[in-house]
């Protein structure tokens, strides 16, 4: 059976249709996928905050510790405030890293040290918001979730 115009114009529009039908669906968080969507279309093209909002930050610091709970050896990583040396007794801020990730990656990536120095400068430690230090642990990944245990 030959292949006519009309029969591939028929299968081309109904393999259009399903895509479209399957890009709502999609953006409509009823399938997977909306973060490489939106990354495709340009929407996560957000700008970059201000330098204002930075400083220079304070000391990080990060290791391992044996954990009881996973039987193994476990990363984290700890960002404080300028002014604030290591084992300065603040507020804990948990960072928590993506999928393939690990713990010095959720402090550093989303470059909290400057901004922590930042809200120090700018006043925070005179405000109702005590400076803070972040802190992070590299979790573990099972079946679809991520569990964190220490």
């Amino acid at each position: 059976m030959p292949i006519t115009r009309r029969r591939a114009l028929t299968w081309m529009g109904a393999a259009l249709g399903a895509a479209a039908g399957g890009v709502a669906l999609v953006d409509a968080r009823v399938l997977p996928g909306r973060s490489v969507l939106n990354q495709a279309l340009g929407r996560c093209a957000a700008e970059a905050p201000p330098d204002g909002l930075r400083a220079a930050p304070g000391p990080r610091i990060g290791g391992t510790f044996r954990s009881a709970a996973r039987r193994r050896e476990v990363s984290f990583a700890l960002s404080y405030p300028p002014g604030y040396t290591p084992g300065a007794r603040l507020p804990v801020c948990l960072a928590l890293h993506g999928y393939a990730s690990d713990a010095a990656a959720a402090v550093g990536n989303g470059d909290y040290p400057a901004f922590i120095a930042g809200a120090v400068r700018a006043g925070a430690a005179r405000s109702r918001w005590p400076p803070w230090t972040a802190a992070t642990g590299t979790g573990t990944r099972t079946r679809t979730t991520t569990r964190w245990r220490c």
